[in-house]
């Protein structure tokens, strides 16, 4: 969308840190930008360490944190193609 040729990996961290160094504002909440390395952590560590396990209270911070972030993603959306 911005132009930009982007490493297809799954990690979040550096897809924001290639967004910034691009200037794309993202737009990002303080919570998802802060926590964006956990993320990618989350997703190597479950799918790769057996047993791995992370705590129910962090995991419903970060959906609802996400959740928030794609709402407000859509309604930008939807005001940005309603004035066209």
């Amino acid at each position: 969308m911005n132009g930009i040729n982007y490493p297809k990996v799954h990690d979040i961290d550096q897809s924001i840190h290639l967004a910034n160094k691009n200037n794309v504002d993202l737009a990002l909440g303080k919570y998802i930008d802060e926590h964006s390395e956990m993320f990618s952590l989350w997703e190597a560590r479950t799918r790769y360490v057996l047993n791995y396990r992370l705590e129910k209270r962090k995991i419903e911070r970060a959906v609802n944190e996400v959740e928030n972030y794609l709402e407000s993603i859509n309604n930008e959306y939807i005001l940005n193609n309603s004035i066209e």
